[in-house]
């Protein structure tokens, strides 16, 4: 055989060889789907696990709290005492500034309530509607839409004011420890009392009112005695009945002070009590209740008795007679209520 027979053979023997091949790709390529296979380095299981985020590294990106169970609107101390470390409560304190440097509950948040008043009544209650400034002080102290807030105070009036003007601003969690800060203290031995200061950083807090929880003058010039309507007054039978300037009272005004729905501890009273109470002022579940004082903070308690008693319609009229006395157009009856 010469080099030319046998060169002739091999072209003959590789020529079916790569048709053949080239059949399989082609039909490979048409009848079976195609198949990504990942190509995995040796150390790529290893890789993924030590850069993979632990349990806390997710919380802190997702600024997700931890969980707490709801604390509900009167948190008594031994609750709020098995709560402290929980990153989503935040305990507000709204005494003075001295009394929260000598002891505080641990982890509390000094509020100076009469800050959060003046921007309440600042030009003649617009405050009340600046949803820029509240989303900034609300969100200032590390309150967002997930946190659950406990306020405190040695004033009823004071803790009721800061709850009340929190759930109007939006603040759907929201409590007052029961007792105040009297019994905190109370409880020595299930208690802690601290004098650390808690450095917060600010959150973002998107302010959105709650009109349903305020009523304004306009509301009470148009219907102050409407049946399905209700106006209680929470001050002292002295401002209700008195005469002259600033005394008096909103026509058909029914007076429940602010103290009545307290026991002498300066605890709120039981619910039922609370409902027998309201109903012989008139004050039923299916009116609407306004109530009023001269500025805000005594209705807010009235307000706060009224839900922990089971009402959904209460109103705060906030700027109260502070404002009313001063409108020429706003009637107003004097002297002592008949019998």
């Amino acid at each position: 055989m010469n080099d030319n027979d046998l060169e002739l053979r091999l072209v003959n023997v590789r020529l079916p060889l790569i048709a053949g091949m080239l059949f399989l790709i082609v039909g490979c390529s048409q009848d079976a789907p195609q198949q990504v296979v990942p190509i995995e380095s040796p150390d790529a299981n290893a890789a993924s696990e030590s850069d993979a985020p632990d349990g806390d590294d997710l919380n802190e990106q997702a600024r997700i709290p931890a969980a707490a169970e709801p604390l509900g609107l009167l948190v008594s101390a031994e609750l709020l005492q098995k709560h402290l470390d929980d990153s989503s409560v935040r305990i507000l304190d709204v005494r003075s500034q001295a009394e929260f440097d000598v002891g505080h509950i641990p982890g509390a948040v000094p509020v100076d309530v009469s800050v959060w008043k003046s921007l309440t009544l600042k030009d003649g209650g617009a405050g009340l509607h600046d949803q820029a400034a509240w989303s900034k002080v609300v969100g200032g102290i590390g309150i967002d839409g997930a946190t659950q807030v406990v306020v405190y105070s040695s004033s009823p009036t004071s803790a009721a004011r800061i709850w009340w003007i929190l759930k109007y601003v939006g603040v759907e969690s929201a409590g007052i420890l029961d007792g105040g800060w009297n019994a905190w203290k109370a409880a020595e031995g299930e208690t802690e009392i601290s004098t650390e200061i808690v450095v917060l950083q600010p959150v973002e807090f998107d302010a959105k009112f709650q009109d349903n929880r305020l009523s304004l003058i306009g509301d009470l010039k148009e219907s102050p005695s409407a049946g399905d309507l209700v106006v209680v007054d929470a001050r002292s039978v002295a401002e209700f009945e008195g005469e002259g300037s600033g005394r008096g009272r909103i026509p058909g005004a029914v007076r429940l002070e602010w103290k009545d729905l307290l026991t002498e501890e300066g605890r709120y009273k039981p619910k039922d009590e609370l409902k027998q109470l309201f109903e012989q002022y008139g004050i039923t579940p299916e009116k609407t209740a306004i109530t009023h004082c001269q500025t805000g903070g005594r209705a807010s308690v009235n307000v706060f008795a009224m839900e922990l008693a089971g009402y959904s319609k209460v109103k705060n009229y906030y700027c109260g007679w502070g404002e009313w006395s001063q409108d020429e157009d706003a009637p107003r009856e004097q002297g002592a209520t008949k019998p």
